[in-house]
């Protein structure tokens, strides 16, 4: 309560720490219900009147029955502590999610307080460490341990320095910090201790393509792993996979979703806690083609009922490799399927009812056909793509065209649901001198009966 100013003020509640500015030269009486003192006698709650010099000073405490005299400094048993705030620091160094997409090394924090009270005759501090290089300072005190100072008698050295991670411990509890005060009298030391560990967080990807496993971009349905160097039993990965993904404490494993997606997962140790981002691309909308060549005799035994083309026979083939991109992540769980097309576009020699229904991307021409996306995303063996006629056709030819828009999708293998990829343009062309040409991808091939071919990208 102050007095001469008037009415009363609560300065601060049980429980509560206040700073409030005051006047030079004022006399305050003090009441409190609770004790303000650190003896531990609870006669800190007496009242008690002071005069305050500084109008910034915050209230002291309350002069309990501890003194010789009213006022005098109380004297102070010699001891020293010393703690972590937090005694796991987690960190994840820096990783590459796609060419020029790195991600910072992160790290959790912990504060390391040293507090000795040089009791009544003074003594000598002195602070070691193990390991400590495994911290680097970030705030607090800059001070390096070894560290040695003398607290005077019934005074109180205090230091507080902030860590971040800087290498992973080998082992739990290997960051040690210990303090010794030492009577300048010859009376009994004090010590004390505390220990943490800096654990490393590993994300891998569980495939070995493409060969940067350590990043938090994946593809649909990818299996990532995740551990601690060293070991942390207690560790846990907290928070929900979206779109069918789950996560595996036990195993260490985390399903991605089966779809684009970002959510964040927290790894948690007691009371701390970094948040692990992760990110599920799906494929770019295209087929990107790695290679192109005439089909092998190996390509055509792939092709049912088709033998390969021969010399005096109409037709043109030509063989593409293909792939699924961006390269970063592993589309290795999912497969690729052409739907049935209508032709499109019959002009001339194809207007002929013979044709009617035959020129359809159906089941015989590929449809439905289920492609397995590789281990290093390239789709299946290939696509072969052809087109022939009979040779009973020979006699009649004339110039005719038709044209394909085929759907392609992709999907998560034995899952049923679909997702739109590209529409493939594919156009086949024959001419009166029994030339044919095929195109797809926006590759075009063109052959005579003289079984000579000419790509042309």
């Amino acid at each position: 309560r102050i007095t001469r100013l008037g009415d009363p003020v609560v300065v601060a509640l049980a429980g509560e720490t206040n700073r409030v500015p005051l006047l030079m030269g004022v006399e305050y009486a003090v009441k409190s219900s609770v004790p303000l003192g650190d003896c531990g006698c609870h006669g800190c709650s007496v009242d008690g009147t002071y005069s305050i010099e500084d109008a910034l000073f915050a209230l002291p405490s309350i002069w309990c029955g501890c003194v010789a005299a009213e006022n005098e400094p109380r004297e102070t048993n010699l001891s020293v502590s010393v703690s972590f705030d937090k005694p796991v620091v987690f960190y994840e160094d820096a990783y590459t999610n796609a060419p020029g997409d790195v991600v910072a090394k992160r790290s959790t924090r912990t504060t390391l307080s040293i507090s000795a009270c040089g009791g009544a005759s003074g003594g000598v501090l002195s602070v070691s460490a193990q390991n400590l290089g495994k911290l680097v300072r970030v705030g607090g005190n800059a001070v390096s341990i070894p560290y040695e100072a003398v607290v005077p008698s019934n005074a109180t050295v205090s230091l507080s320095v902030e860590y971040e991670a800087s290498a992973h411990s080998a082992s739990p509890d290997d960051i040690s910090v210990a303090a010794t005060i030492v009577p300048l009298d010859g009376g009994n030391v004090a010590t004390d201790s505390d220990s943490a560990t800096v654990a490393e967080i590993l994300i891998e990807a569980d495939v070995n393509f493409p060969t940067n496993r350590r990043r938090h971009v994946f593809g649909p349905a990818e299996w990532v792993k995740y551990s601690f160097s060293p070991p942390i039993a207690s560790a846990t990965l907290h928070g929900t996979v979206p779109s069918h993904g789950m996560h595996d404490n036990l195993q260490g494993r985390i399903l991605m979703p089966f779809s684009a997606s970002q959510f964040i997962m927290d790894v948690v140790d007691g009371n701390v806690s970094l948040p692990m981002p992760f990110t599920v691309i799906e494929p770019t909308a295209n087929l990107f083609i790695d290679g192109v060549r005439l089909p092998s005799n190996e390509d055509w035994s792939q092709v049912m009922e088709v033998t390969p083309l021969q010399e005096g026979d109409i037709g043109s083939a030509f063989h593409v490799d293909m792939s699924l991109k961006p390269s970063h992540v592993s589309f290795a769980a999912l497969g690729i399927m052409e739907l049935y097309a209508d032709a499109t576009d019959i002009q001339g020699f194809f207007t002929n009812a013979v044709f009617y229904g035959h020129l359809n991307h159906d089941l015989n021409a590929g449809a439905f056909r289920p492609i397995s996306v590789n281990m290093d995303n390239t789709v299946g063996t290939g696509d072969n793509v052809l087109f022939s006629l009979n040779g009973a056709f020979m006699s009649y030819l004339e110039y005719g065209t038709f044209k394909l828009e085929i759907p392609v999708v992709w999907y998560l293998k034995n899952e049923n649901v679909t997702n739109n990829l590209v529409v493939l343009q594919a156009r086949n062309t024959v001419y009166g001198n029994a030339d044919v040409t095929v195109s797809k991808y926006t590759i075009s091939a063109i052959r005579g009966t003289n079984n000579v071919t000419t790509i042309s990208r």
